[in-house]
């Protein structure tokens, strides 16, 4: 795990440790090995938890690495984006949405819609023109 110590051993991460409970007592980079195999969303509840764990996730290359590497439509852009300059966290976060409509669209959730009120009320995000060209030809074959 010694590669990941670099990763967040920020100064003001260490500072916040709580040794009020056992977990928080943790060090940095087990808590690290422990947000690389949470799913997003418990990542996200996990960084609103204390102010050391979204440090700790906000700074994890490792984290965000692994989180983009989930998103499986969009894997060439990411590596443009790294290429770029683009952080591993700000590379998830241009991505994430639009991999959700790709996925729900292919399982079929959009399809068939006649009217506005049918509509998901959320999981709409910015596309681009490739991925509107992926959704029709997906709309065309499952005609």
């Amino acid at each position: 795990m010694s590669h990941l110590s670099n990763e967040v051993s920020h100064p003001e991460v260490i500072s916040l440790v709580d040794h009020s409970s056992p977990i928080t007592c943790l060090p940095t980079e087990t808590l690290t090995e422990i947000f690389q195999h949470l799913p997003c969303r418990e990542i996200v509840q996990c960084s609103q938890t204390c102010q050391r764990w979204h440090k700790i996730i906000q700074h994890s290359d490792a984290i965000w690495r692994r989180l983009c590497r989930s998103l499986t439509d969009f894997q060439q852009d990411i590596e443009i984006d790294r290429l770029r300059g683009y952080t591993w966290r700000a590379t998830f976060q241009r991505y994430y949405g639009a991999n959700g409509v790709k996925l729900l669209w292919r399982q079929g959730v959009f399809s068939n819609i006649l009217t506005y009120d049918q509509l998901p009320a959320s999981g709409f995000c910015h596309l681009d023109t490739a991925s509107w060209g992926q959704i029709l030809q997906w709309e065309l074959e499952r005609s």
